[in-house]
């Protein structure tokens, strides 16, 4: 289930706790904490030019084309593109998608450029090359999220079982990239 759906059910009371991409704010009912990070890559169509190198920089990004998530998902999160561009900074986008998987179609068709997290480089999409982008403005989070109200005791107890494994293997600490 995507992030936007799980909000939801969480504040219906569906779900009791979700692994969701982090928001840049949460509905008032809900709260979070990091549990992951990943560095962001850029998808390559492998016949552009930049797919012969090794490494990408922010600079050489700078006049491409992309192919971005939609818009929903850009305005609510901290969007792939922001690890690409400073605030203020215009990306020219020639297309969105609704998921990841189409996304990855349209950068194998040469339509433009994609911006994703690493784990999804497992997607194997022939006409795709993926590459580390060097300099990145963020990484992308992965965060639990819950009622702030929660009275289910089982629900209370997991929630205090991963925030003890958290602090206890210093994972989700605040990265540099990200403010």
């Amino acid at each position: 289930m995507e992030t936007f759906p799980q909000v939801k059910a969480l504040i219906d009371g569906v779900l009791d706790v979700a692994f969701i991409r982090t928001p840049q704010r949460y509905p008032a009912e809900l709260t979070d904490f990091v549990v992951d990070r990943h560095p962001y890559c850029v998808a390559i169509p492998e016949n552009h030019h930049l797919a012969q190198r090794k490494q990408i920089n922010l600079a050489m990004l700078a006049e491409e084309a992309f192919v971005a998530g939609s818009l929903e998902m850009e305005v609510g999160f901290w969007g792939n593109l922001g690890a690409v561009s400073k605030p203020g900074q215009s990306l020219r986008i020639v297309q969105r998608t609704p998921d990841i998987f189409s996304l990855l179609t349209f950068v194998a068709a040469g339509v433009g450029l994609g911006i994703i997290s690493a784990p999804m480089q497992s997607v194997a999409i022939p006409g795709i090359v993926y590459r580390k982008i060097s300099g990145a403005l963020q990484e992308a989070e992965i965060a639990v999220a819950y009622r702030k109200r929660e009275s289910a005791p089982v629900v209370k107890s997991f929630i205090h079982r991963l925030t003890s494994e958290k602090r206890r293997c210093g994972c989700g600490q605040k990265s540099p990239a990200r403010k």
